[in-house]
């Protein structure tokens, strides 16, 4: 086959739905990573946890995302992958701006009601399930929106879209810290999350044909997760 042949299927073997989930998985991994790099320096710094503290509270972040996985699958299963790709950027903008505000003088009172780290905890759960919440759908998306002939190299662009986020996310959080506080990434992370939120609402449409495969299964979405980080 010759590359302009290649090229035509590339072209016309993808629908709408699979460009728009896979260009907003590059935007929540970059909020993710850059969330990531500095959380422990942020917990540490600012909410005055030690560095051990701050360290295991970053690990359970990265843990609650792979237990919330199956939740995750299950609610974009019920919920379809456009409102369950809305919701969870809802939910992401909210908890990563949340999360940058938690030594907030407006948050005093929730902070006196119980200790910072169980705050902290709960607060971490949040983003964790908006994370679980758009692997699955996007990976369903990339799967019902692609031709059979071009799916594998679909998976492969989604692949290098996570990577790139995965790249551009500590970057980010460089560029943010050298310029702004600390706090700051959180809220650089819930403002790309919370426009990827109109892009979903304005520009998804739920992908839906007799001949695309269903989404993979729970253990598939796990598989691609590994792989994807």
């Amino acid at each position: 086959m010759s590359f302009s042949q290649r090229l035509s299927e590339i072209r016309t073997g993808f629908e709408r739905p699979f460009w728009v989930a896979n260009f907003t998985e590059l935007f929540e991994r970059l909020s993710y990573y850059a969330v990531f790099t500095v959380i422990v320096r942020y917990l540490h710094e600012n909410l005055k946890f030690s560095s051990q503290e701050a360290s295991s509270l970053s690990g359970q972040f990265g843990g609650w995302v792979w237990f919330l996985a199956i939740f995750g699958g299950t609610i974009a299963d019920k919920l379809g992958f456009r409102r369950a790709l809305a919701l969870a950027y809802l939910i992401l903008s909210g908890s990563y701006f949340l999360l940058g505000s938690l030594d907030a003088p407006w948050l005093a009172p929730i902070r006196s009601t119980m200790s910072v780290s169980t705050l902290v905890t709960i607060v971490l759960i949040l983003p964790a399930l908006g994370v679980a919440m758009v692997k699955p759908s996007v990976v369903g998306t990339t799967a019902r929106a692609s031709k059979e002939n071009v799916r594998s190299i679909g998976f492969s662009i989604y692949y290098t879209l996570v990577n790139v986020g995965g790249a551009a996310g500590p970057y980010t959080a460089s560029w943010v810290q050298n310029h702004m506080r600390v706090e700051n990434v959180f809220r650089v992370a819930a403002f790309s999350v919370f426009l990827m939120l109109f892009v979903v609402v304005i520009f998804f449409r739920e992908p839906r044909k007799a001949e695309d495969a269903p989404p993979p299964s729970f253990v598939d979405d796990q598989e691609l997760l590994h792989c994807a980080g």
